[in-house]
């Protein structure tokens, strides 16, 4: 906890899985002063956070916190392991992939810092805009619904850009998987795979056929091999 690094949470422990969570650690906490000849000049806080919490002005990515507390402590804590349990929901990590996700050491954190960035009571997420604005709290989730529900309804309601090239994107796949079906008619199964291939493989999962396509896929390798 606290320190960064990029680790799969989630899903990725689980045999069989499309999709993980990529995730970072970090503590809200101020800049580190720098003394002595020829130290640099010091960042400023938000500078200092964007580094922290990995916002680029390139990197079009919305930034979810997810305000965290060690679930092995103490019984007011367990909320906390129904959440981070909950993260093995496939759909999360699907719709995580729309986000910068970090998760916060609530107890490493400065309290302030946790208060600017909207911590809520219990298991909690803010979503920031590149310029570090917060714009949406969840309150307290708990639960895989629930947190698939806030992932969607915000990046749909608050970043306008974004959706517009995923639904973008969304459609050119639902295109591939209709020239899919066409290729098979044509009896082109190898055509019609790598069509289907283009679906499953990509990092883009949310769509409403992803997991037909999937099972499209395994359809499509077995008649391949009966051939």
């Amino acid at each position: 906890m606290g320190g960064g690094g990029t680790t799969p949470r989630g899903a990725a422990a689980d045999a069989g899985r499309q999709t993980y969570i990529n995730w970072k650690e970090a503590a809200l906490t101020g800049p580190a002063a720098l003394t002595g000849d020829g130290a640099p000049e010091a960042l400023s806080l938000d500078e200092h956070l964007k580094q922290l919490l990995g916002v680029s002005e390139w990197d079009p990515k919305p930034t979810l916190l997810y305000f965290h507390r060690d679930h092995e402590e103490g019984k007011e804590n367990r909320a906390w392991d129904k959440q981070c349990g909950d993260f093995n929901d496939e759909s999360i990590a699907r719709w995580s992939q729309l986000y910068r996700f970090v998760e916060i050491d609530v107890a490493k954190s400065d309290a302030a810092l946790l208060e600017r960035f909207g911590m809520g009571e219990g298991p909690s997420f803010s979503v920031l805009d590149r310029n570090l604005e917060v714009v949406a709290k969840s309150g307290a989730l708990v639960g895989g619904k629930k947190v698939v529900g806030f992932l969607q309804s915000t990046v749909k309601a608050k970043f306008d850009a974004l959706w517009k090239d995923v639904s973008e994107r969304l459609d050119a796949q639902r295109a591939l998987l209709t020239d899919a079906k066409d290729l098979e008619k044509a009896k082109n199964l190898q055509g019609a795979l790598d069509k289907v291939r283009e679906v499953t493989r990509s990092w883009l999962r949310v769509g409403e056929f992803y997991d037909d396509a999937v099972r499209e896929e395994a359809r499509l390798v077995r008649k391949l091999a009966d051939d």
